[in-house]
């Protein structure tokens, strides 16, 4: 209800994000529905009325929330939170912050073990994936999302140090080709460069 009062739209949806993020924490889910239903309305307008300007920061609540109603077992929930920090991200006017946002959304994703979902959003990443792409290849690691982890060689490979970071990712993974992987990074950075 104080939400409702404040007269700045974004300011607004900031606070709902906010108190979202509280709800999901508290377990209060009665009134986390309400309010997940009433911050996807005013998605639903301020998009269609192109007064759209998120914040990197309502992505950050979003996802947070989203984090919680995972724990919970709150799974369509989750989904529907994640949703909402998706758009939020894609809204987002700086590319910079905008593939910061969405990898946010993508290691929430991969976290939760939704590697297809986190490779999708991880295909939004389109700027400094030197630091982004290291912090998406953990949560996948983390989430049990092996497949997908592998799948980001391809958009790393231009970068050597990525690419040795995902190597020694998949170590453990895969103990018996250590010495091979090794061997293959050795080959590669040792070859004289063009």
């Amino acid at each position: 209800a104080a939400a409702e009062r404040i007269p700045d739209a974004k300011v607004r949806v900031g606070a709902l994000c906010k108190l979202l993020k509280t709800y999901a924490a508290c377990g209060v889910r009665a009134q986390l529905v309400s309010l997940l239903a009433h911050l996807k309305c005013v998605f639903d307008q301020a998009s269609h009325a192109g007064l759209w300007d998120a914040t990197a920061e309502w992505v950050d609540d979003l996802c947070a929330a989203a984090t919680s109603l995972h724990s919970a077992g709150h799974l369509d929930d989750f989904h529907s939170t994640l949703a909402l920090a998706q758009i939020s991200a894609l809204h987002i006017d700086s590319r910079k912050r905008r593939s910061a946002a969405n990898t946010v959304v993508c290691t929430t994703y991969a976290r939760a073990g939704l590697g297809s979902e986190a490779r999708r959003v991880g295909r939004l990443v389109l700027q400094n994936r030197r630091q982004h792409l290291p912090k998406i290849a953990k949560a996948m690691l983390e989430g049990g999302c092996v497949e997908q982890l592998c799948d980001l060689f391809v958009p790393c490979g231009y970068k050597s140090d990525v690419v040795v970071y995902l190597c020694s990712l998949l170590i453990p993974l895969f103990p018996h080709a250590a010495t091979s992987i090794a061997h293959q990074l050795v080959d590669v950075y040792a070859a004289p460069q063009p």
